[in-house]
């Protein structure tokens, strides 16, 4: 069986701000100092991009988003 890794990028929301970069479509782009995150459509930069919201029952209860993200992790490593 083979194994995946994904990666995702992840920055502070200050340097996330002052690069303003624009991420590929659906590629995640996370903020370690605020534990949030958004989804690039491939086009907007980073300043136009709204924050992800998941919804808490698609991965557990996950209230927040840094538990959400560490929720998915888990999930992927479970599959593999």
């Amino acid at each position: 069986m083979s194994r995946t890794r994904i990666q995702i990028r992840t920055d502070t929301a200050t340097n996330w701000t002052n690069n303003n970069p624009v991420l590929l479509e659906g590629e995640f782009g996370y903020e370690s100092d605020t534990n949030s995150f958004k989804i690039g459509d491939g086009t907007s930069n980073w300043a136009d991009l709204d924050y992800a919201e998941v919804e808490s029952h698609m991965f557990g209860g996950a209230s927040h988003n840094a538990d959400t993200l560490a929720n998915v992790n888990s999930k992927i490593s479970d599959a593999t």
